[in-house]
């Protein structure tokens, strides 16, 4: 039903205090200079004092400009800029989980978002940036207990497919079903699990699937250290299956004494709101987003004011304000 499925959409609460910033892969979210911003600001926001933010409304089309006095960054606020669209839309990982489950209370089987997912991911990992480091070392896949490690097996799978080199590490007695059927076909491959937790100095570009945005509480202190250790002796050669183990993906910091440092770091579907944060910059690495071809509808049964992120590309259609040929800098 229409409103069981509306139910599953978690209202958002941005988190007080704390700096967004925007950044990602080419054509994405690059820059750090532009903050998130409302779907939706009063006009009045923009300046009690002179009244200039309905002005500046009506002048473009109903979109209210507001000027930060603290950096150059610009927040507009309407509902025709930024697009409020899957490249925009910052979410919670309870939010995430609420579209998922519309989408699977309405007839889209699990097996079919991970295979969407994982398959997306297996093709960005061919792109010429990564796939020569692929084809010289292979890599060795982080397999969590959850739907993360059931994305992390599908990619494995794809990768020893194509010729690479793979290995599996998963330091789970128990697994969810669907997760425990892919890893029985991973070995049926002949995929090697490891029996012992790997080398920080293996060779093998990492691939974190343990946790995903799922994650509550610290991965634990030997996990924790097997990290570290990994970033210390081998630097940014880890790659983050929707965001790195042991970061919270809705506040950006981590959930324990530390995390996952990433190269790359692929949000699944949409951004999620912690990822962004200055706090998780050093852990993200690179931030892109991987397209599941969501819906609009479903997009629309967020909130209206879900934030939205803003990258340098979207200023080129800024309706900025356009003063007159003969105004001078107070006007």
């Amino acid at each position: 039903p229409a409103s069981t499925s509306k139910a599953a959409v978690r209202e958002l609460s941005t988190p007080p205090d704390s700096p967004t910033a925007t950044r990602c892969s080419p054509g994405h979210w690059r820059s750090r200079s532009i903050a998130s911003a409302p779907a939706s600001v009063a006009a009045t926001e923009a300046s009690d004092a002179t009244g200039t933010a309905e002005k500046r409304a009506n002048a473009n089309g109903g979109c209210s400009l507001h000027h930060g006095t603290d950096a150059v960054s610009a927040v507009l606020a309407s509902s025709c800029w930024p697009p409020r669209d899957a490249e925009h839309l910052l979410v919670s990982g309870q939010q995430m989980a609420g579209l998922e489950q519309v989408l699977f209370e309405n007839g889209l089987p699990v097996e079919a978002l991970m295979e969407k997912a994982a398959l997306a991911i297996s093709r960005r990992l061919q792109e010429p940036d990564l796939w020569p480091e692929l084809q010289a070392r292979g890599a060795l896949v982080l397999v969590g207990p959850g739907h993360n490690g059931g994305d992390g097996l599908v990619i494995a799978r794809e990768l020893q497919l194509a010729g690479i080199p793979v290995r599996l590490w998963s330091p789970f007695e128990r697994r969810k079903p669907l997760t425990e059927s892919h890893l029985r076909q991973a070995l049926w491959l002949g995929i090697p699990q490891l029996g012992s937790p790997p080398e920080p100095s293996d060779p093998a570009l990492w691939i974190d699937a343990l946790f995903g945005i799922g994650q509550s509480r610290p991965p634990g202190a030997e996990l924790e250290q097997l990290l570290l250790e990994r970033q210390r002796q081998l630097p940014d050669r880890l790659i983050a299956i929707d965001g790195p183990t042991g970061l919270c993906s809705d506040r950006g910091v981590p959930l324990g004494q530390a995390a996952a440092t990433a190269q790359l770091t692929l949000s699944i579907g949409l951004i999620k709101q912690g990822l962004i944060q200055d706090s998780a910059l050093a852990w993200t690495g690179a931030l892109e987003r991987i397209d599941l071809g969501l819906p609009a509808g479903l997009l629309e049964q967020l909130p209206a004011q879900q934030p939205l992120g803003l990258s340098p590309s979207d200023l080129d259609g800024a309706p900025w304000p356009r003063p007159a040929a003969a105004a001078s800098k107070y006007q």
